[in-house]
């Protein structure tokens, strides 16, 4: 028997002798006399499965109780429990910011082991998570600390506030989430009280099954009796009053698709920004807002503490569409512009580089502040649809021209001049451009004093010779170093020109690497020639 193999391996010769010893005590132990009648035979063998399953209860104590000494002897135990609060307090939050029901996460590790337990029960903080009809059991866990309360509203039936209301006192954060299927709400029930330790506002529209109707919720005049410590607001997927007193002195202002009934104008948008001078973080996803026809300039709002801004799919018609003039921030700020569309270059650049705050010099428009944090340019040209798509995300910018040919044209000769507000680009990408392009292409290069490495991709070979034999051009004192080649078609002559230009005069920055990634052409012996002049090549098919 394989568990008698191990044993012998395992226990000395005594031990292995008592266990013997035991197992056949075990058997022969029966105080009644023995009979030979079927009924006997089977009440000694019930008897004995007892007095076995009592001496395994006996091991299997021990086997626990040795394995808990184990345990207190393993690492984990050894982390101060402060750390170890630490890291439950993230998995906590986490069940806070993903609308659980209730607090999942606490409750699960107060069940791994008996330190874990001791840790969650005794650490308030891990079971702030509150909603109405929760347990008594698990509700008294948070004692006096700050509540999160998650309000879930039933469209069937009038929103039970009366816990809310007991709670408002002692609200650290609130969470309403609306159902899919109704287009208004009385949310004035959630605010009549005064919360004065509250500093969390969240409203948002659950989806089901990627649907959700634009709803619209109505508040009171003074939410929470004018009595709050908001700093964190977010609005998704609805729309509220837009000149409430909530929306002041925040630090953190997060609004994602607003139903087009109650789209939020600049101006509004601006309003609010100025009353919350000290915001922080800025997240404006997709959510369309509206110009202003009225012909006044926008005032500036001046945010010297912005941090983070996220702008997605925008659409900007004119400079009052726009919040890339008006907004003014410190340069540290990161800018994050995704999937957003202008007519033209001047709706992007014109405004936005001439806005400027006189008081404070160190704020600069969201535009200019990207410009010149820009260390990568990409210029695209993409399939006909009449407008341009920009994306600005850390240190790069990417504009995508969905333009004729014309238009392209002219809208790269316009970038030239706004380009002056970017020097420090160092990494230029060119996609899928054309010969006609070439010569603003060049133009575009000139601009660039700090350039150092250049990408063609997908680019046909007269636009990619034009650029290499003006760069050739011993006038020009750039400092290109590094050219990399993507679907390239055309034959190396022209940037083998280019190369050995550089080469052989020592005034100039030669050409240090060369790349050339899923070549289309028919040029080995040119290839074969490059490599000869760079100190690094690389060629990928």
């Amino acid at each position: 028997m394989v568990a008698r193999s191990l044993l012998e391996l395992e226990l000395s010769g005594q031990s292995l002798y008592l266990l013997d010893e035991l197992i056949s005590s075990l058997r022969t132990d029966n105080h009644t006399p023995a009979n030979n009648s079927e009924q006997d035979a089977r009440r000694r063998l019930i008897a004995y499965r007892k007095r076995s399953e009592l001496v395994s209860e006996v091991f299997l104590s021990e086997v626990a109780r040795v394995r808990a000494q184990c345990n207190q002897l393993t690492p984990i135990h050894i982390l101060p429990v402060e750390i170890l609060t630490q890291i439950f307090l993230l998995g906590a939050t986490d069940d806070i910011r993903s609308f659980k029901s209730f607090p999942r996460f606490s409750t699960a590790i107060s069940h791994v082991c008996q330190l874990w337990r001791d840790v969650s029960l005794s650490t308030p903080s891990l079971w702030t998570l509150f909603r109405p009809g929760l347990p008594r059991g698990l509700a008294s866990r948070a004692k006096s600390v700050p509540r999160d309360l998650i309000a879930w509203h039933d469209p069937q039936n009038s929103p039970d506030v009366t816990p809310i209301r007991s709670s408002l006192s002692n609200m650290r954060s609130l969470r309403i989430v609306l159902p899919h299927n109704k287009t208004s709400f009385d949310l004035t029930p959630y605010m009549l009280g005064s919360a004065p330790n509250l500093s969390s506002l969240h409203i948002s529209v659950k989806i089901v099954d990627r649907r959700f109707n634009e709803c619209v919720g109505e508040i009171p005049t003074r939410p929470f009796e004018g009595r709050h410590h908001l700093l964190d607001v977010s609005i998704s997927r609805c729309a509220i009053r837009w000149d409430s007193a909530l929306f002041t002195r925040l630090r953190r202002l997060r609004l994602r698709r607003i139903p087009s009934t109650r789209r939020i104008r600049v101006r509004e948008l601006l309003e609010i920004l100025r009353a919350c001078p000290d915001l922080e973080d800025l997240s404006l996803i997709k959510c369309g807002f509206q110009g202003d026809d009225s012909g006044e300039p926008l005032s500036t709002a001046m945010l010297p503490r912005l941090r983070n801004v996220l702008l997605i799919s925008q659409r900007f018609i004119g400079t009052q569409g726009t919040l890339l003039s008006p907004v003014l921030a410190p340069e540290s700020a990161n800018i994050n512009v995704r999937c957003s569309v202008i007519q033209n270059m001047d709706d992007l650049f014109r405004e936005s580089l001439q806005t400027a705050s006189p008081s404070n010099p160190s704020l600069l428009p969201l535009l200019e502040t990207a410009l010149s944090r820009c260390r990568r340019l990409t210029l695209g040209r993409v399939i006909a649809f009449g407008e341009i798509k920009f994306d600005i995300l850390g240190d790069g910018i990417t504009l995508s021209l969905g333009l004729g040919d014309q238009r392209v044209r002219q809208e790269l000769e316009k970038l030239v001049s706004y380009l002056v507000r970017a020097p420090e680009i160092e990494c230029l990408t060119v996609a899928s451009m054309g010969a006609s392009f070439a010569a603003s292409l060049i133009r575009i290069l000139r601009q660039l004093p700090r350039l150092r490495q250049l990408v063609f991709d997908t680019c046909w070979a007269e636009c990619e010779d034009m650029i290499f034999s003006a760069l050739a051009d011993a006038n020009w004192l750039h400092g290109i170093e590094e050219i990399t080649l993507e679907r390239s078609m055309g034959h190396h002559g022209p940037l083998l020109r280019l190369i050995q230009s550089r080469a052989f005069n020592a005034e100039l920055t030669p050409i240090r690497k060369v790349t050339i990634l899923n070549y289309e052409g028919d040029d080995s012996e040119g290839l074969g020639t490059l490599e000869t002049y760079v100190d690094e090549f690389v060629h990928q098919q």
